[in-house]
């Protein structure tokens, strides 16, 4: 068993030295990946209610990718949770959607928004 344990060891050891040294052509283009072209952001936020005691929380993710002047593709993730008592809920919300600017008096923009619930109590399996 040890020599098993020893040949694959040695096996994967010089493969991973093999292919370090071959050069690996980039498929996609450069200029698909510049950091001009991405942008995000973070956002969070807290509220707490005295008349119930709840704590509310907002956590959001909103990024963009600029690919051309004309068209801008927007994403968005997050989550939220109304509440820290026992039967505290909470979800998932995400988006996407694009902009396209064809001339200065023209903009088509189309979002979709979606919410997935999500019920916690103290003790479940969930």
């Amino acid at each position: 068993m040890r020599k098993i344990f020893f040949i694959i060891v040695l096996h994967l050891f010089c493969s991973g030295l093999v292919l370090s040294q071959t050069p690996i052509k980039n498929p996609l283009p450069s200029w698909l990946f510049e950091n001009k072209k991405f942008s995000m952001n973070h956002s969070i936020g807290f509220l707490y209610s005295s008349k119930n005691g709840s704590l509310r929380s907002l956590y959001n993710n909103y990024f963009t990718y600029k690919v051309s002047p004309k068209l801008k593709f927007i994403g968005n993730i997050g989550y939220y949770n109304q509440g820290i008592k026992r039967n505290s809920s909470g979800g998932m919300f995400q988006g996407f959607g694009f902009e396209y600017k064809p001339n200065s008096n023209l903009l088509f923009h189309f979002q979709y928004e979606g919410v997935a619930p999500i019920k916690k109590t103290v003790g479940s399996k969930e």
